[in-house]
């Protein structure tokens, strides 16, 4: 062994490795060659392309100098489902040779030349090729030719001492080799795993792990608890083979390890480390897919009590670190991976006779000591699989883990990596850091408007979301649920949530390790540990037996799957006829016959789908015409429930954003830091439309039953969308004329929402989409200027009569509140895409009110105010027009291209405030003034006056509306859309802080001025009208002041109600003003 001598860690290595050799040479050094001495050999050969594994056990007893037990065993998995048969062979009839010499012992010198000859067949090794050929008892006949042998000797400097110093000794004969196969007259090919055993005794408990991508890749895991001297320790030896890498780890080299082993759950868990190299693994398998007992060698001969137990379809997955570097080096998944625990850690321990069984006689057909059809642990009756059939060829993807979801991403690491790999690793990186921040239910919440919540609340949201789910869906209508799929169930929140709901058994599978153990570790605080259980599993290879679950739920789990008729194929075929499917996805918009999505758009999902490791795309249309035409479900809805969600991903950024987001972040590493850097991608797809939040349920359909049109069916629960929320549950109980759609069942109805409904609901659709608000303050500001111009002349003119001046207002206001509607309205239509975000509960994203309605509503009301106006033809009319065109005009470049002036917040300011405060008002004050003859007898000064006030409102309000109301999520809004907002550019806290400044000087200016008019006010009741409203404007200071300090910048909703305050005060100011006349 060469030793650095520069080294203290080596001379540490050197001398541990001295003193455990002395131990060993204590306690062996008198040991013989004589019994007991176990030899053995295992042969498995993977066929991934068809699912299927085999593996060949061979082994002899002596307790002497002679054989006293022989045993085969053939184990065959295939499809989830393993059977198996063990004999016991009368070792008179058995010979084992070393090149041409008859031997009883086996060693790792005899691997090239050995022969052994039993009356159910032969096995030979031969340099680097392996053959065997058996006919077992009860008629099974296996062949196969192993070629290319790759040798690996995992003992190390243990393997150069004296065969009868160790207790067990390994040799790896071949981690890869490409073999040729028949069984039953079915022929296949795969590659092949052979080992050899010998010594004294196995291990007081140990397990065993081997697995293959088919080629490129090779890992195997031995190890347990040794019993040396009467001291019992774990010692474990680890490989894992690919082309960049070969690593290997030793417990005998004092490299380190870490496991977690849970044989009565199927998993093991392991992290090895040495140097600056750590290696993690993650195995799992159910535990119905276990075999029976393997009889195994103990001191006194061949047992099963415990023996050992073995299943040949678990999922490992598998994960490189370099300890420079948080992000793995290299990263594996394997499936159909051998997972074996024996000994104490065989939870399946039973009594079983000891190697007692009568032996055949010679010459004869050995006596049959077993045969399994599979016998499997008593959790469920496993399904019996026919040897002969020929399996299906299945291609593999990625299981999803939810909850939110969903919707979290990762950057693609330097290294190319596959999909399935890019999905399990982010979850397993991420999946912690948001579990702390947001809880155990990760995915969207729902939401009916846009206003602000706390981190509590969007909890108590994404709960919300899974009720409204299950109440559009209809769970209970018929029954409820027993027994439950959570497909991708991330950490089991909604597993845990269904599980308590209906009472029912819940199952939940992802592709994360970590998920997994963070699901069954939350599940064991709730108390639901034994009701919920959860697995590592693959979404397009289900492995459960058809017809299982009465609900299948995938809520933000289809987004990760590559084949999306495979995906929704193993949902139906573990769906019980009757039963129910729910599923929850991202999908693109709907697109019509012909129509593929814009340049733009591609390029978006594209970006995302780098980020996230998303496949292609679909539509909730192309799910539906899956289950309705490939499957032939009933009962099918689909909905868009876009809307309902708008809030959830900025309050997710917006948590990242805290500092205890940060924190968490920087400690989920690099690559999950990366991933919520990229989450306004997501955003951005929801604000668009380009991508949509699509719900899908249905029925399988029960065999024999008349299901007739799907589409009837589907047609009539479609209706059953427009009811989303809780409220549909009241809703449905009232319109009792309307069938439901049940599972399996056919109904005739088209919609549950007549036509009077809808034509009722326009007016209110129509209101909301004029913004009211805005037209009170047109209302005010038009009545206040033309009673502030009328002011002075009052009780002076006799011609001045109310009834004209109400007439002639009333002219001027018609046509200006249409304006003001054409403005608003287009606004929002070349806002859209932003409103989706910012205020999803509009008319135009809420689906309210289609694009084409709102076009009809702002022009009709440009023309109406036109045509007004030059019907009426009042007095004055110049200047009406010019107060109206004006304000059209700044409206049209305001929001609409080439111009759209709210991209540059000071351009735009300046518009408003010309146009606005002085243009506008001076316009509807001269319309007045030349209408009602008064022109001539208003002071010049006053007319100076009003424009300054309202051009200093205008400024004001500029900076409450494109600031602070656009708060975070609007921030980012505009931000992603290229608008310069006040916000944007300096933040909203700081916008916020102007206008409430500049809002604060004119209340005070305002104050001041009334104080000062009050003086030289000419008779008590203007002096006393005057005081009281400079007194007023020092109270709205004082409440200014005071609602100011409740609001925190970062609070939307906070700000928004300041912003209405801020309106009131407005309102009132023009209400009051005239009183100062």
């Amino acid at each position: 062994m060469k030793v650095s001598m520069g080294s203290a860690r080596s001379y540490g290595q050197m001398f541990a490795r001295v003193g455990i050799l002395f131990i060993l040479l204590t306690c062996f050094w008198c040991a013989t060659a004589r019994g007991p001495w176990f030899n053995g050999w295992c042969t498995r050969i993977t066929d991934l392309e068809q699912g299927r594994t085999l593996t060949l056990i061979l082994g002899s007893f002596q307790s002497s100098e002679t054989w006293s037990q022989v045993y085969a065993a053939l184990l065959v998995s295939e499809n989830g489902h393993v059977r198996s048969e063990q004999v016991l062979l009368d070792p008179a009839n058995v010979t084992m040779h070393r090149g041409d010499n008859l031997v009883t012992k086996l060693t790792k010198g005899d691997q090239d030349h050995n022969l052994w000859t039993l009356p159910i067949g032969s096995f030979r090794t031969n340099v680097s090729i392996s053959t065997m050929d058996f006919l077992f008892p009860s008629g099974w006949r296996f062949s196969a030719r192993l070629e290319n042998a790759v040798p690996w000797s995992p003992e190390g400097w243990v393997g150069h001492l004296p065969t009868s110093m160790m207790p067990t000794h390994y040799f790896v004969r071949s981690l890869h080799s490409s073999t040729e196969y028949e069984l039953d007259k079915v022929s296949g090919k795969g590659v092949a795993h052979q080992e050899m055993n010998y010594g004294r005794r196995f291990p007081v408990a140990f397990t065993w792990v081997q697995a293959t991508d088919g080629g490129r890749i090779q890992m195997l895991l031995t190890g347990g608890k040794f019993t040396i001297s009467g001291v019992t320790s774990e010692h474990f030896i680890l490989t894992y083979r690919s082309k960049e890498r070969h690593w290997t780890f030793r417990s005998i080299d004092l490299h380190r390890f870490q496991a977690k082993v849970e044989p009565c759950n199927g998993t093991l868990a392991l992290t090895a480390f040495a140097g600056v190299r750590r290696l993690e693994l993650m195995i799992s398998a159910r535990p119905e897919s276990f075999s029976e007992n393997i009889f195994v060698p103990t001191t006194s001969g061949f047992s099963q009590d415990p023996g050992s137990s073995e299943s040949h379809s678990a999922l490992a997955v598998v994960r490189l670190y370099d300890r420079r570097s948080q992000r793995p080096v290299e990263y594996a998944i394997f499936r159909h991976a051998a997972l074996e625990f024996g000994g104490e850690y065989n939870c399946r321990a039973r009594t079983a006779s000891t190697a007692t069984t009568a032996i055949a006689p010679a010459f004869v057909v050995p006596q049959k000591l077993h045969t399994q059809q599979p016998r499997v642990r008593p959790m469920r009756e496993a399904r019996v699989s026919n040897l002969t059939r020929q399996s299906h060829s299945l291609t593999f993807a990625a299981a999803a883990a939810a909850a939110i979801a969903g919707f979290f991403a990762a950057l693609r690491t330097k290294k190319q990596r596959s999909l399935q790999q890019g999905i399990a690793d982010f979850y397993d990186a991420s999946t912690g850091v948001w579990v702390e921040i947001w809880g155990d239910h990760l995915h969207h919440g729902y939401y009916e408007d846009n206003s602000w919540r706390s981190l509590e609340q969007h909890q108590e949201a994404q709960v919300r979301m899974i009720e409204e789910i299950l109440s559009w869906a209809e769970v209970e209508a018929v029954e409820a649920p027993k027994s439950v799929l959570d497909v991708g169930c991330g950490v089991g929140g909604s597993s845990r949530f269904l599980q308590k709901k209906y009472a029912a058994k819940v199952t939940g599978i992802t592709l994360s390790p970590k998920q997994r153990e963070q699901a069954a570790n939350l599940s064991m605080r709730t108390g639901q540990d034994g009701l919920c259980n959860f697995e590592v599993a693959d979404a397009l290879q289900m492995p459960f037996a058809d017809n299982s679950f009465d609900l299948i739920w995938s809520l933000e789990s289809g987004e990760h799957m590559p084949q999306k008729s495979k995906f929704m194929s193993e949902m139906h075929r573990v769906c019980k006829p009757g039963g129910r499917i729910i599923l929850v996805t991202w999908v693109h918009r709907d697109l019509q016959n012909g129509e593929s999505l814009r340049p733009k758009e591609q390029r978006l999902l594209d970006r995302i789908s780098k980020a996230y490791h998303l496949p292609e795309w679909c539509s909730i249309a192309d799910y539906r015409k899956i289950a309705a035409e490939d499957l032939g479900m009933t009962g099918l809805k689909t909905t868009d429930w876009t809307q309902y969600i708008a809030p959830f991903w900025s309050a997710v950024i917006q948590s990242a954003l805290q500092p205890r987001g940060w924190w968490a972040l920087l400690r989920g590493g690099a690559e999950t830091f990366r991933g919520a850097l990229v989450m306004p991608l997501m955003n951005r797809g929801y604000r668009t439309g380009t991508i949509r939040f699509g719900l899908l349920t249905g029925c399988k359909a029960v065999p024999g039953s008349t299901s007739g049109s799907t589409s009837s069916a589907s047609s009539a629960s479609t209706a059953q969308a427009a009811l989303p929320t809780l409220a549909s549950k009241f809703v449905r109980r009232k319109l009792r004329f309307v069938p439901r759609a049940a599972c399996g069942q056919v109904v005739s109805s088209t919609s549950t929402t007549s036509s009077l409904e809808n034509f009722l609901k326009l007016p209110k659709t129509i209101w909301d989409f004029t913004r009211p608000h805005t037209l009170i303050g047109t209302f005010l500001s038009i009545t206040t200027v033309h009673l502030f111009a009328v002011a002075p002349v009052i009780g002076q003119t006799p011609n001045l009569h109310f009834a004209h001046f109400a007439r002639l207002t009333l002219q001027a206001l018609a046509p200006a509140m249409l304006v003001n509607v054409y403005i608003t309205g287009l606004n929002q239509i070349f806002d859209v895409e932003i409103d989706q975000q910012n205020k999803p509960y509009l008319p135009i994203p809420s689906g309210r009110l289609s694009l084409t309605s709102a076009w009809i509503v702002v022009l009709s009301s440009l023309f109406l105010a036109e045509a007004m106006t030059l019907c009426c033809q009042p007095p004055g009319l110049p200047y009406l027009q010019l107060a109206l065109l004006s304000s059209a005009i700044l409206g049209s470049a305001y929001s609409a291209p080439p111009l759209r002036l709210k991209r540059f917040p000071f351009l735009a300011a300046f518009s408003i405030i010309v146009v606005r405060g002085i243009v506008v008002n001076m316009g509807f004050y001269a319309f007045i003034v030349d209408a009602m003859g008064i022109a001539g007898e208003v002071p010049a000064g006053r007319s100076v006056l009003a424009a300054t006030f309202f051009a200093v409102f205008g400024l004001v309000f500029l900076h409450v509306h494109a600031g602070p109301i656009q708060d975070v999520p609007d921030v980012l809004g505009d931000r992603a859309n290229h608008i310069r907002s006040l916000s944007v550019r300096i933040g909203p806290a700081k916008a916020l802080r102007i206008a409430s400044a500049v809002l604060k000087v004119l209340l005070i200016a305002t104050g001041f001025a009334f104080a000062v008019g009050a003086g030289t006010a000419a008779g008590l009741l203007r002096a006393t009208l005057r005081g009281a409203l400079a007194f007023a404007a020092l109270l709205f200071l004082k409440l200014l002041r005071h609602e100011e300090k409740k609001v925190d910048a970062e609070n939307p909703k906070q700000v928004f109600d300041f912003y209405m305050f801020v309106w009131k005060i407005f309102y009132v100011s023009y209400i009051l003003l005239p009183l100062a006349m």
